[in-house]
């Protein structure tokens, strides 16, 4: 008789060998299909927007950033992660400096890394890689410490009791999950996305912002890096809210379970690559790789009709990413050194733009700009 020896690896011991369980609903899922006839070269600013406005961040020895990777404006405040200081600042609507949360150490309060943070109920949570969520006011004290129980988490978003996390495809003691819902603050496992492709466990792929999600009116939209499918999240319940089918492009099911994600790469035409999505009443965007390109794609709710290209603004020529969007406005940042990279690149056609005006009164050395842009009203 056959002897069947069960060996689990590393990432594997970790979940205990359990095969992850979820409810995951179908529910109203809404089909977006895009293909060639969707492309347009250029997808103007102006067709969404109908004025902008910029915010320079104050500088000063105790406020230099070094980069921005997540913005969150509440209550008249920006709150900036700068992940390669470690330090999150806060600055006024008008770009003054405020305070900032600077606390590196192993003592109370204190953290390694700021992988991410989130906003919920007046306190700030911090991420921090070794598995840990830090709890503060709004005034930079400290208030808690919350453990994860050995979930290795990228980002993070926070609901009341609700620590929604997701994990980059790293294995946990609940199982190999994409995003992971722990309630009570991270002590109780209550629902998740499971890893189905076996070749994706452990391997830890983002592609332009690691953040994974985005507040819609009362529900989170979640996506993952190599699915075409926006989950909604509302307490332990999990739907899928929007699926894009991108006809021949679409990446087989089971394409991990016999490759890597080198050799992805080498079937171009596979759209993947799925990120920066956010999402309105009027307008949902996100932007993917397929056919040799990473594609804007739009989606306009109110003409059911999608588009896909290349964003171009054609209003202040900044081309920030968007990091915070609600039906009014679309909150992004460029770095200075950008924009005088984008001036002195066609100096000519910048001087009477708002690239032309920043930099005639600004130093390459100086904090990023705030770029507000508004939305057309649509009636």
């Amino acid at each position: 008789m056959k002897r069947i020896i069960i060996i689990c690896s590393l990432g594997l011991l970790l979940a205990g060998c359990n095969q992850p369980v979820s409810k995951i609903y179908d529910g109203d899922s809404v089909t977006i299909t895009i293909g060639a006839d969707n492309h347009q070269e250029k997808i103007y600013y102006s067709q969404l927007f109908d004025s902008v406005k910029y915010i320079p961040l104050e500088i000063n020895d105790d406020c230099i950033i070094g980069i921005i990777d997540k913005i969150i404006y509440y209550d008249n405040r920006f709150y900036i992660l700068d992940s390669k200081q470690n330090i999150l600042f806060v600055f006024s609507d008008t770009g003054e400096f405020i305070w900032k949360i600077d606390k590196r150490g192993n003592g109370p309060g204190e953290y390694l890394y700021i992988r991410d943070f989130d906003l919920s109920n007046n306190h700030l949570y911090l991420l921090d890689p070794r598995r840990n969520v830090l709890e503060y006011d709004l005034s930079g004290n400290y208030i808690n410490n919350y453990s994860l129980n050995n979930i290795y988490g990228t980002s993070i978003f926070v609901n009341n009791e609700f620590f929604y996390i997701n994990t980059c495809n790293n294995p946990s003691t609940e199982g190999n999950y994409h995003l992971l819902l722990m309630d009570n603050y991270g002590k109780t496992f209550k629902n998740g996305i499971p890893i189905t492709q076996k070749n994706l466990v452990g391997r830890c792929i983002t592609f332009n912002n690691r953040n994974s999600f985005f507040r819609y009116q009362d529900r989170i939209r979640f996506y993952m890096p190599f699915s075409t499918k926006v989950f909604s999240i509302a307490g332990d319940s999990i739907y899928v809210q929007y699926d894009f089918d991108f006809k021949n492009n679409n990446l087989p099911e089971n394409f991990f379970n016999r490759n890597t994600y080198e050799d992805l790469k080498n079937y171009s035409s596979y759209a993947y690559g799925f990120n920066s999505f956010w999402e309105n009443d009027s307008y949902l965007s996100f932007i993917i790789k397929f056919n040799n390109n990473d594609w804007d794609v739009v989606y306009f709710k109110t003409e059911n009709k999608s588009l896909y290209g290349s964003f171009y603004d054609d209003m202040a020529f900044c081309f920030p990413a968007f990091h915070v969007v609600n039906n009014d406005y679309a909150i992004g940042f460029r770095t200075m050194d950008e924009l005088f990279a984008e001036y002195n690149y066609s100096k000519e056609d910048r001087i009477n733009t708002v690239v032309g005006e920043i930099v005639e009164k600004s130093d390459e050395e100086d904090n990023p700009v705030l770029f507000i842009y508004f939305f057309k009203k649509i009636i």
